[in-house]
Protein backbone atom coordinates (compact mmCIF):
# COMPACT_ATOMS: atom_id res chain seq x y z
CA UNK A 1 0.00 0.00 0.00
CA UNK A 2 2.76 2.44 0.92
CA UNK A 3 4.49 1.85 -2.41
CA UNK A 4 1.25 2.50 -4.26
CA UNK A 5 0.69 5.81 -2.48
CA UNK A 6 4.10 7.34 -3.30
CA UNK A 7 3.53 10.58 -1.43
CA UNK A 8 6.25 12.11 0.76
CA UNK A 9 3.78 12.76 3.57
CA UNK A 10 2.84 9.07 3.85
CA UNK A 11 5.09 6.96 6.01
CA UNK A 12 5.10 4.00 8.34
CA UNK A 13 5.30 3.32 12.03
CA UNK A 14 7.87 0.58 12.59
CA UNK A 15 6.52 -1.38 15.54
CA UNK A 16 9.69 -3.42 15.95
CA UNK A 17 8.24 -6.08 18.23
CA UNK A 18 5.48 -7.42 16.00
CA UNK A 19 7.35 -8.71 12.93
CA UNK A 20 10.27 -9.83 15.10
CA UNK A 21 8.27 -11.71 17.72
CA UNK A 22 5.19 -12.94 15.89
CA UNK A 23 6.65 -13.63 12.44
CA UNK A 24 10.32 -14.29 13.32
CA UNK A 25 11.33 -11.79 10.67
CA UNK A 26 14.95 -10.67 11.00
CA UNK A 27 15.18 -7.01 11.97
CA UNK A 28 17.41 -6.21 9.01
CA UNK A 29 14.80 -7.62 6.62
CA UNK A 30 12.00 -5.56 8.13
CA UNK A 31 14.17 -2.46 8.17
CA UNK A 32 15.17 -2.92 4.54
CA UNK A 33 11.51 -3.04 3.51
CA UNK A 34 10.52 0.02 5.52
CA UNK A 35 13.63 2.19 5.83
CA UNK A 36 12.69 4.87 3.32
CA UNK A 37 9.27 5.38 4.90
CA UNK A 38 9.90 5.06 8.66
CA UNK A 39 8.48 8.12 10.40
CA UNK A 40 8.05 6.75 13.93
CA UNK A 41 9.27 3.72 15.91
CA UNK A 42 7.63 1.76 18.73
CA UNK A 43 9.89 -0.29 20.95
CA UNK A 44 9.09 -2.84 23.64
CA UNK A 45 10.60 -6.14 24.70
CA UNK A 46 9.50 -9.66 25.50
CA UNK A 47 10.50 -13.29 25.61
CA UNK A 48 8.76 -16.16 23.86
CA UNK A 49 7.03 -18.67 26.13
CA UNK A 50 5.25 -21.96 25.56
CA UNK A 51 1.99 -20.06 25.74
CA UNK A 52 3.02 -17.14 23.56
CA UNK A 53 4.77 -14.02 24.81
CA UNK A 54 5.76 -12.57 28.17
CA UNK A 55 6.42 -8.84 28.07
CA UNK A 56 9.54 -7.75 29.92
CA UNK A 57 11.55 -4.76 30.91
CA UNK A 58 13.59 -3.50 27.99
CA UNK A 59 16.75 -4.94 29.57
CA UNK A 60 15.25 -8.40 30.12
CA UNK A 61 13.79 -9.40 26.75
CA UNK A 62 15.40 -10.80 23.65
CA UNK A 63 14.47 -8.16 21.08
CA UNK A 64 17.95 -6.93 20.07
CA UNK A 65 17.58 -3.25 20.91
CA UNK A 66 21.15 -2.34 19.95
CA UNK A 67 20.62 -3.83 16.49
CA UNK A 68 17.41 -1.81 16.06
CA UNK A 69 19.23 1.40 16.93
CA UNK A 70 22.17 0.51 14.70
CA UNK A 71 19.84 -0.06 11.75
CA UNK A 72 18.02 3.20 12.36
CA UNK A 73 21.28 5.12 12.66
CA UNK A 74 22.63 3.55 9.48
CA UNK A 75 19.79 5.12 7.53
CA UNK A 76 20.00 8.48 9.27
CA UNK A 77 16.72 8.12 11.18
CA UNK A 78 16.27 11.12 13.45
CA UNK A 79 12.65 10.71 14.48
CA UNK A 80 10.93 9.60 17.62
CA UNK A 81 11.31 6.23 19.32
CA UNK A 82 8.33 5.58 21.56
CA UNK A 83 8.59 3.21 24.49
CA UNK A 84 5.53 0.99 24.60
CA UNK A 85 4.58 -0.14 28.09
CA UNK A 86 1.21 -1.83 27.98
CA UNK A 87 0.45 -2.04 31.69
CA UNK A 88 -3.24 -1.39 31.08
CA UNK A 89 -3.55 -4.54 28.97
CA UNK A 90 -0.92 -6.57 30.83
CA UNK A 91 -1.35 -5.75 34.53
CA UNK A 92 1.23 -8.37 35.53
CA UNK A 93 4.16 -6.37 34.13
CA UNK A 94 6.22 -3.99 36.24
CA UNK A 95 5.03 -0.53 37.10
CA UNK A 96 5.93 2.33 34.74
CA UNK A 97 8.11 3.82 37.49
CA UNK A 98 10.35 0.76 37.11
CA UNK A 99 10.01 0.29 33.34
CA UNK A 100 10.79 3.82 32.15
CA UNK A 101 14.13 4.17 33.98
CA UNK A 102 15.09 0.73 32.68
CA UNK A 103 14.28 1.84 29.11
CA UNK A 104 16.41 4.96 29.56
CA UNK A 105 19.33 2.87 30.88
CA UNK A 106 19.10 0.54 27.86
CA UNK A 107 19.07 3.45 25.40
CA UNK A 108 22.00 5.14 27.14
CA UNK A 109 23.99 1.90 27.05
CA UNK A 110 23.21 1.55 23.35
CA UNK A 111 24.23 5.16 22.83
CA UNK A 112 27.58 4.48 24.45
CA UNK A 113 28.06 1.27 22.48
CA UNK A 114 27.10 2.72 19.11
CA UNK A 115 27.94 6.39 19.69
CA UNK A 116 24.78 7.41 17.83
CA UNK A 117 22.10 9.01 19.97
Amino acid sequence: MIQAVRHPQVGVLWDVHHPFRFFSEPLADTYEKLKDRIRHVHLKNSVATDGGVRYTLMSHGDVPVVEVLRLLASGGYDGWIAFEWEKRWHPEIEEPEVALPDFIRVLRAAEAQLDIL
